[in-house]
């Protein structure tokens, strides 16, 4: 029985991954999921209505869906009643505002409630407007966190209206329709301007349709539409109809339960300690290699998930895997994942398939929380330019992957060795050696990375290195890798010691994955934001307070490691304070 437990891990995986991916287009007598598919010229870039209308909710209301009376209720018909019937779509709770100031100036004391119609909203419209002209002459870098809300509250309630005004995308047939639209500039970009357009008026018949509240009739209008479209651009409908079915399917999304499920299993392995006489791998057939085994198993469905909807989403956008945050943090997961896979597969003790568990679940939830909106969007030019970029982020990205999956690996040695009695000699050795080999690749990416980044500068911006500061955030993840490197050649620290530097390396990675990002200047504009300081600021405090535990003497230790440490590593009393204790 134990040895039938991977394979049905696996399947069951299998079987997860295959029926929460089958497209779940709202139950009704109008056929949303078909809707879905007809493809409009939307901020630059041809996409099926269903990325419109998930997108758009997204920003408003930071939902891909909604729910009406306490009753779910898709985008795309969300969409459709904004667009057709706004008598009764002005009052459904879209607007998410969770400011206490922000609430009090549209007018409600309500502190528990977060989402308010556009009806309520709009109220108090002197208010609201005049607190926008305020905010707006003030320069962006110097106003408040009140004048950007109020800001980004105006935004909102302007992606509302350019729904229900129906300038904010137009139905084509064709690229070679919507790229005529977007040459014509920005006041072609409504249904109106293009009321005469083929594909606008059959768009018009649906939406009649809709409001006439006519499902035989509105189902005949989309598949005749979606027929033309098949007609006049056979790869359009393929590509929109793909596209619908990614939206749809959200696969990173339940990629992640696999994750959390590889991590748990590897987890529980560890409470069943069987090892063999020489206490170097778990004994075969144990509970505890069985539940290793079954980790192995989902981690192999998870990763192939992940890899098959990243390629995916490079085949619908037709660029190299990372072109903004979101994309590099989907690709970092899936770095870190298949090196903590290789390192399961030589080592087999359940280590490699606990970190990729953990890694790919917090940088996939990373990736969920960066979306904000349309992440198959236009590239900008800068980021579009040559190969010398694409291999650059690349493999600089690889250099941020492996930094994570040591400082994982640092994490499980610390928090496993102060709390639980899992970190044997052999465990203790094994990690140790984990980390210096995922470092060096680090340091090797890393520091490649950085080269090829600075030949694509030399070729765009006409300098090899400028000092910004993303730059001088690839060069200390570059001479953190380096330190730890060092360290241990000189024998400053030992196994402690290298996970110990490991975590703080994570502290490093993620001030210059992140923070210089926060810092809104230099040359690379197309990353900056701001709302994930609070996060960085605690993962910063949380990997201080774990890195910490290196420094406890070892008889607080709950891992019996002291006399090995010392018999790998005889101690050198000439070395300095930081290499006493470790």
């Amino acid at each position: 029985m134990k040895r039938l437990i991977p394979i049905l891990a696996a399947v069951s995986a299998l079987i997860f991954i295959i029926v929460v991916s089958r497209p779940r287009a709202e139950k009704s007598l109008y056929d949303l999921g078909a809707f879905g598919r007809i493809p409009v010229l939307h901020n630059g870039r041809v996409k099926p209505i269903e990325t419109v209308a998930r997108t758009t909710l997204h920003r408003i209301s930071s939902n891909q869906s909604t729910a009406v009376n306490k009753k779910p209720m898709s985008a795309t018909r969300w969409l459709l009643d904004t667009i057709t019937r706004p008598e009764i779509a002005d009052d459904y709770p879209v607007i998410r505002i969770d400011h206490p100031e922000l609430k009090t100036l549209i007018g409600t004391q309500d502190d528990e409630e977060k989402y308010f119609s556009i009806h309520t909203v709009t109220k108090g419209g002197e208010k609201l407007q005049h607190q926008y002209e305020r905010a707006r002459s003030v320069e962006s870098s110097r106003r408040s966190q009140y004048q950007n809300l109020v800001m980004t509250l105006s935004q909102k309630i302007l992606t509302y209206r350019s729904l229900s005004e129906l300038t904010a995308f137009v139905p084509v047939y064709s690229k070679v329709e919507a790229e005529r639209i977007g040459e014509a500039g920005p006041k072609a970009m409504s249904m109106e301007a293009q009321q005469n357009d083929e594909a606008v008026r059959s768009f018009f018949t649906i939406l009649r349709a809709y409001h006439d509240q006519k499902p035989s009739e509105f189902n005949a209008a989309v598949a005749a539409h979606l027929a033309q479209v098949e007609k006049q651009s056979p790869q359009l409908a393929s590509l929109a109809a793909l596209e619908s079915y990614f939206r749809l399917a959200q696969p990173f999304l339940y990629t992640i339960v696999l994750y959390v499920v590889v991590f748990l299993l590897a987890a529980f392995s560890w409470l069943f300690p069987a090892n063999n006489a020489d206490g170097q791998h778990q004994a075969r057939n144990s509970k505890g290699d069985a539940l290793r085994r079954a980790a192995m198993a989902v981690l192999g469905v998870a990763f192939l998930a992940h890899t098959g909807a990243m390629g995916l989403r490079v085949y619908l956008h037709g660029h190299p895997p990372i072109t903004n945050l979101y994309a590099s943090s989907l690709f970092v997961g899936f770095g870190a994942v298949l090196l903590a896979i290789v390192l399961e597969w030589i080592y087999r003790n359940g280590v490699g398939s606990a970190t990729a568990g953990l890694v790919g679940m917090v940088t996939l939830i990373i990736a969920h929380n960066l979306s904000d909106g349309d992440d198959l969007e236009a590239v900008i030019a800068v980021l579009d330019t040559n190969l010398w970029l694409s291999t650059h982020v690349v493999v600089v990205s690889l250099g941020y992957a492996s930094s994570f999956l040591a400082g994982a690996l640092g994490i499980v040695y610390l928090i496993g060795g102060v709390f639980t009695s899992a970190l044997t000699k052999e465990n203790s050795k094994s990690l140790s050696r984990m980390i210096y080999g995922i470092v060096c690749f680090a340091m090797l990416a890393s520091f490649v990375g950085t080269v090829l980044g600075g030949i694509w500068a030399d070729q765009s911006w006409g300098r090899f290195w400028g000092w910004d500061p993303k730059e001088n955030g690839a060069l200390l993840v570059v001479l953190m890798n380096a330190l730890i490197l060092h360290a241990r050649w000189g024998g400053m620290v030992r196994q402690r010691g290298i996970a110990a530097l490991a975590v703080i390396g994570n502290i490093v990675t993620a001030w210059s994955w992140f923070g210089v990002n926060m810092l809104g200047v230099g040359l690379h504009s197309y990353g900056f934001m701001e709302r994930a300081l609070p996060w960085l600021v605690t993962f910063v405090v949380s990997q201080l307070v774990i890195a910490s535990l290196g420094l406890l003497p070892l008889r607080y230790w709950r891992s019996t490691i002291a006399s090995v440490t010392s018999e790998a590593h005889p101690a050198k009393p000439s070395r300095s304070v930081i290499a006493s204790p470790v």
